[in-house]
């Protein structure tokens, strides 16, 4: 099924470094209504993507093997395509031009999935002490610049119910979707408000 979203309303043990990277896109996330926390307190529809770093790689150990593979990150979004929201101007900066209310509310975020983009990511400290990398950017690849011909792993779009791909999502995102509110409802305008003729990767 599409994932589209209204108008208005993981944890590597090693960071991604600071910085601009190439990167795709390799998963999108629906976890539903997700319980609030802190300062904001109200449950909020949320989406994950998650990106691949293709030039920057990480060993693992999986079945006694060790893996070299590329190191990945992910993002979390409030589930708005409002103009306020950080979900639409990440994918308006990534594709390179913004969307009318129209596009944006007829816009699958399920089609950046497999696309490569630049992602700029800051490494920033959590109040528990620990350092996170965050991305804080995406745009298009800049022209000339050389891309692989796709992702190294294979793309995952999660919508509810899927039960294939639930069952290839890293463990701590199938805990996060186990852990969403049972009752789902449109984000209101209101609420939205409070969230702070050259080639485009996807239209």
């Amino acid at each position: 099924m599409p994932l589209k979203y209204p108008v208005s309303g993981g944890t590597d043990f090693k960071l991604v470094p600071a910085g601009s990277h190439l990167a795709f896109c390799i998963a999108v996330v629906d976890l539903g209504l997700q319980p609030g926390a802190g300062r904001f307190p109200k449950p909020k529809h949320q989406l994950h993507l998650r990106f691949e770093t293709p030039n920057e790689r990480t060993e693992y150990e999986k079945d006694g093997r060790q893996i070299e593979a590329p190191m990945v990150i992910g993002s979390t979004y409030t589930a708005s395509m409002s103009s306020k929201a950080f979900l639409r101007q990440h994918l308006e900066s990534w594709r390179g031009r913004p969307f009318t209310d129209a596009e944006a509310a007829d816009f699958d975020i399920a089609k950046v999935v497999g696309n490569p983009c630049m992602i700029t990511v800051v490494h920033e400290a959590g109040g528990n002490g620990k350092t996170y990398a965050n991305i804080k950017g995406i745009s298009p690849v800049p022209k000339g610049m050389p891309v692989p011909d796709g992702p190294e792993n294979k793309p995952i779009v999660y919508t509810p119910g899927d039960v294939s791909a639930y069952d290839r999502l890293p463990e701590w995102l199938r805990k996060k979707i186990d852990a969403q509110l049972v009752e789902q409802r449109e984000v209101s305008s209101a609420e939205a408000a409070e969230f702070i003729d050259d080639e485009v990767p996807f239209s």
